[in-house]
């Protein structure tokens, strides 16, 4: 009796749970088959991922396309401090042409003065003849040696030729304008035909205007005469000789302003 009580202990604690109960060989084969599952998924990531590129590139492969870099290169020349260097070289070098009619009006004004100069100088005027040329005009300045006597509007005889010349050189140049202006000392002036020194200065210079026409009377419709008086001195009327050379009668060869659009 004591044999078939110890006989069952063990199925009684087995049933009861508290043992478990042996392994047999079939119950480990399924792990065989996890680790090939495993193993296998590893294997299609890993390739999946070589594929797909997502690993490191290799050092001799280019990243960017041949095709693609004379796009680039195109792109980028608006942008390149030379490209831009050589354009505004290339265009310093090439003449505007917005400068090239102020240039042939400079060339024709120093011709005219040069010949001007000659006449002057074959009159034997130089010392009371004065011709200067700038970009922009020509300037005769004829002193009260040779153009007024002292208070008086009548022309010296001896300014009549080289009037004429100036005259025949505005006539060759019809895109000219012809200015002339008449200035004083400050020595006060008063008299029944001239009131003052402006009215003065104006009626020399309008004598002047007249006779630079008289040969030439297509010439008065571009020349005109202005007087400032005492009012625009070149040298302080310190002395004598201060106030002659304020003394002068200006004439002035310009190119025509252009008229604006209409």
């Amino acid at each position: 009796m004591s044999r078939g009580l110890r006989s069952t202990r063990p199925d009684r604690r087995r049933a009861l749970g508290l043992e478990p109960a042996p392994l047999d060989d079939d119950q480990t084969g399924w792990l065989m088959t996890f680790s090939d599952l495993v193993l296998q998924l590893f294997a299609f990531v890993l390739v999946s991922v070589v594929l797909s590129g997502g690993g490191r590139p290799s050092a001799a492969v280019d990243p960017t396309p041949p095709s693609r870099s004379p796009v680039v290169i195109a792109a980028e020349l608006p942008s390149c401090p030379r490209a831009e260097e050589r354009r505004e070289e290339t265009a310093a070098e090439q003449p505007s042409d917005a400068g090239r009619p102020r240039d042939a009006a400079a060339e024709r004004l120093a011709a005219a003065g040069r010949s001007l100069e000659e006449f002057v100088a074959a009159e034997g005027r130089a010392d009371a003849v004065q011709v200067a040329v700038r970009d922009s005009d020509l300037i005769v300045t004829l002193s009260d040696a040779i153009s007024f006597a002292s208070g008086s509007a009548e022309l010296l005889p001896a300014a009549a030729p080289i009037l004429h010349r100036i005259g025949a050189l505005a006539r060759a140049m019809p895109d000219f304008d012809l200015e002339v202006d008449g200035h004083t000392d400050d020595r006060p002036i008063h008299t029944g035909g001239f009131p003052s020194n402006l009215e003065l200065s104006l009626a020399r210079a309008a004598r002047v205007v007249h006779e630079l026409t008289a040969e030439t009377p297509e010439l008065a419709e571009r020349a005109i005469a202005a007087g400032y008086g005492e009012h625009r001195p070149i040298t302080p009327n310190a002395d004598e000789t201060g106030r002659a050379r304020n003394r002068r009668v200006e004439i002035r060869l310009l190119p025509r302003a252009q008229a604006p659009p209409a």
